[in-house]
């Protein structure tokens, strides 16, 4: 990895970049992935005046590059939802995010959290996931222990 920032003339990063990534999949198999960054933990540290809006730092600061490893993914097969899910916070979390997807393209299940492989940075560098079969979708969070993630069922519909 070193080497690679190296390249393109990046000395190393800050352990936060200030950033997350969430995803949600709905009962009708809809789904969405998203990745954000403030670029350094709590943006540039200010507020907007009279709204508790906490601003994110420019890109031109320490952690600017955070932008470069979101990685929101989401992987269709026969118009169904296989993988939504997103990586973050630098690029172990983008790397992750990337093998989950290469797993499920070669038919890999993805279960239980333990398929998945882990950032090894918690809890900077993160991966959450969530996978879908035919019968269920699971939540999947980093296996290095960064992340949440929660399953909610509409149980008026299970009951019918």
């Amino acid at each position: 990895m070193q080497q690679t920032l190296a390249s393109f003339g990046v000395a190393g990063l800050p352990g936060d970049l200030g950033s997350t990534g969430f995803a949600a999949v709905d009962a009708s198999g809809q789904a969405a992935a998203c990745a954000v960054t403030m670029n350094g933990p709590f943006g540039a540290g200010r507020t907007a005046t009279g709204t508790g809006v906490v601003l994110g730092a420019t890109p031109s600061s320490q952690a600017g590059l955070a932008s470069a490893f979101l990685t929101p993914v989401l992987a269709v097969s026969g118009g169904r939802v296989e993988l939504a899910g997103t990586g973050a916070g630098g690029p172990k979390g983008g790397a992750a995010a990337i093998a989950a997807m290469v797993d499920v393209t070669r038919g890999r299940a993805l279960g239980k959290r333990g398929d998945m492989r882990g950032t090894g940075s918690a809890p900077y560098d993160a991966v959450n996931m969530i996978s879908c079969s035919e019968e269920a979708c699971v939540a999947l969070p980093d296996p290095g222990g960064s992340g949440a993630s929660a399953v909610a069922y509409d149980y008026e519909a299970i009951r019918q």
